[in-house]
Parts: structure tokens; sequence; C-alpha cells
């Protein structure tokens, strides 16, 4: 083989070479390009987990606010209810001694009627 075969071959082999070396950059930039979207995914993914995370932080707020405000609520009830149960039991005792009092003068009023009637 000839020197000038040999570098014939030299520059063919070079040649594939830079051929073969272009694709693989142009495979290794797609892939990077791949890579960027995915990192731009990413972020807009973790920016969407903190709005999550910050909304559910804020839910959490507003459930304890709302639990406090029931517990205050029921605890008025309770005392409204007491005070109609007492209520309630304070009107059957006046409604009770209303009723005896009114049979007390019922029977004075008899007894005043009997002495007239005795004169």
């Amino acid at each position: 083989m000839t020197n000038d075969e040999k570098l014939d071959l030299i520059i063919e082999k070079i040649t594939r070479m830079e051929s073969n070396f272009e694709e693989r950059m142009g495979k290794f930039e797609e892939k990077q390009e791949n890579f960027e979207d995915f990192e731009v995914k990413l972020e807009e993914q973790q920016d969407k987990l903190e709005n999550i995370n910050s909304k559910t932080e804020t839910i959490f707020k507003q459930t304890a606010k709302l639990t406090e405000f029931r517990t205050e609520v029921n605890e008025k009830l309770d005392n409204i209810q007491n005070s109609i149960d007492f209520l309630t039991q304070k009107e059957a005792v006046n409604e009770r001694e209303i009723y005896n009092l009114k049979q007390q003068y019922k029977f004075l009023i008899h007894e005043k009627k009997e002495d007239k009637s005795f004169e």
C-alpha cells in the first residue's frame, strides 16, 4: 500500500469519525434540550407543590379557627340550654306557688262567706 493510499484511508477514517462525532454531538444536544425541558417542567411542578403547601397551610389555620369557634359556640349553647332549663324549672315553681296562693285565696273568700252567713 502506498503512502497516498494510506493517507486516503486515514482521511476516510477521520471523515467517518467526524461524521460519527457530529451525529453523537447532535444526539447529545438533543438529550441536553430534553434535560432542559425536564428541568423547566420540574420547576413548574415545584411551584405547584409550593402553592399546594401554602393552600394546605391556610386550610389548616382556617380549620383550627373553625374548631375553636365551634367549641365556643357549643359552650354558649350549653349555657343557653342551662338557662332555659333553669327558667323552665323556675316557671314551674312559680306556677305552683301561684296555684297555691289562688287556692288559699279561694279558701279565705269561702271562709269569709261562711262567716257572714253565721252573723
